[in-house]
């Protein structure tokens, strides 16, 4: 989020005291005009997504336009993007954040509006009503037709309500049904609205709602296209606390299922989430994952994220230089990212060219003497197992050494090491 005291501070603003200064009305209106869209350009008024911005407060919210155009400019196409687990979390608040501050979002969480009409008398009743003005500038014509019955204050009501204008810069439509049933301080509301809107400076719109409101408890879906200048968002939003897709020709298959609220089944709680009996994914990105039994063809891993064994060895093999003279063979580092066990392996041939010769091997772990041998014999192969426990984050330096009489050898030297998780 950009912070106030860093964002431009846009379009300077027109006085409403000198704005309502104006003899004139004509010039007041045209004034007015231009200073509430001013007031929606600097962010003051009106829907987030009309505000205005500089390159400047792109910058802070992590978006480099100079940037992007130069890399254009090189490659003829904007730099790839590549999607990292660790980006997901935040990339699903940037979303969420921008589903929230739709207009679509906002309007189907509002409550329903209560009609107003007379409940001191039982009966029924059934009105008509249309309204028409027109100018040189607009016309305008709203028809509402309204049936209700009442007992004892309480009432089922529907209403139709339609509305067309049209003016030298722009065109609107609406179409607006009520259904609204109280009994008591109960009530059950259901809204569909249907409108279109268009002006002449490119801005558009066209959306498509039901809502169904039961005592303050608010749920819906809606389509909405918004269009600013040749630029087309469209969003369909469903605002409910259990959505899903079901087969329409066998009735116990219910693929798909999304929970935005926890809910408790069978005594156990089911989280809010998205539930899926079978899915098929041709790329995916995961940041936290609980896997029963998974088939895996080819498994990459970055940054060791899961238990790997780590292996050196020196095949090459090393002299002796006298018995007590002690050197490193080979060497291996392994970092635990989770706290864990950790078990290792060294394993390596001694040679003693002819006779016998005395020879020693140990295996160290962080320069401390573990494990070792110290033989006087011909052929052998020497094996060292040991496990430690290591915390998250730390390295261990395990180290192979050996020591012997000359001529004798040491060949084919190896170390694992693999840290258990579990």
């Amino acid at each position: 989020m950009i912070s106030p005291n860093k964002r431009h501070q846009g379009v300077p603003a027109i006085s409403q005291t000198a704005l309502n200064a104006i003899a004139d009305p004509n010039v007041r209106k045209v004034l007015q005009d231009m200073a509430t869209g001013q007031n929606v350009r600097n962010g003051t008024t009106g829907e987030g997504d009309q505000q205005f911005v500089t390159r400047a407060d792109l910058k802070i919210a992590g978006i480099d336009i100079a940037s992007a155009t130069e890399t254009m400019k090189k490659t003829g196409t904007s730099a790839p993007q590549v999607l990292k687990p660790s980006d997901v979390p935040g990339l699903i608040n940037q979303v969420q954040s921008d589903i929230r501050n739709s207009l679509l979002w906002k309007e189907l969480g509002e409550r329903i509006e209560l009609i107003n009409i007379d409940v001191s008398k039982n009966g029924v009743n059934f009105f008509q009503e249309r309204q028409e003005r027109v100018s040189a500038d607009n016309a305008i014509i709203v028809r509402t037709e309204q049936q209700y019955a009442v007992i004892n204050g309480n009432y089922a009501l529907l209403q139709q309500k339609y509305t067309t204008m049209a003016s030298n810069v722009a065109a609107y439509a609406q179409s607006l049904i009520d259904l609204q049933v109280k009994v008591g301080n109960n009530t059950a509301l259901i809204q569909q609205e249907t409108a279109a809107r268009a002006t002449v400076d490119g801005q558009m719109m066209a959306k498509y709602t039901i809502k169904v409101d039961l005592n303050g408890h608010v749920s819906g879906f809606g389509l909405m296209s918004e269009a600013n200048n040749g630029a087309t968002v469209s969003t369909f939003i469903v605002r409910a606390d259990r959505f899903a897709i079901g087969s329409p020709n066998n009735g116990n298959a219910v693929p798909f299922v999304v929970y935005t609220t926890p809910r408790t089944l069978n005594g156990k709680v089911a989280p809010a989430g998205v539930y899926i009996e079978d899915g098929v994914i041709a790329n995916g990105t995961i940041t936290t994952a609980m896997i029963g039994l998974a088939q895996v063809d080819t498994l990459l891993i970055q940054g060791n994220a899961v238990t790997v064994p780590m292996f050196s060895s020196n095949p090459s093999g090393r002299s002796g230089a006298g018995f007590g003279v002690w050197f490193d063979v080979v060497t291996l580092n392994i970092t635990m990212d989770y706290p864990g066990w950790v078990y290792v392996h060294a394993s390596a041939l001694i040679t003693y060219g002819s006779g016998f010769r005395k020879t020693g091997t140990r295996l160290l772990v962080n320069g401390g003497s573990v494990a070792g041998y110290e033989v006087d014999t011909g052929y052998i192969t020497v094996s060292h197992a040991y496990a430690f426990y290591a915390n998250a984050g730390s390295t261990t330096r395990l180290t192979l050494q050996f020591e012997g009489d000359t001529p004798s050898a040491i060949n084919n030297a190896m170390l694992f090491a693999i840290g258990a998780k579990r």
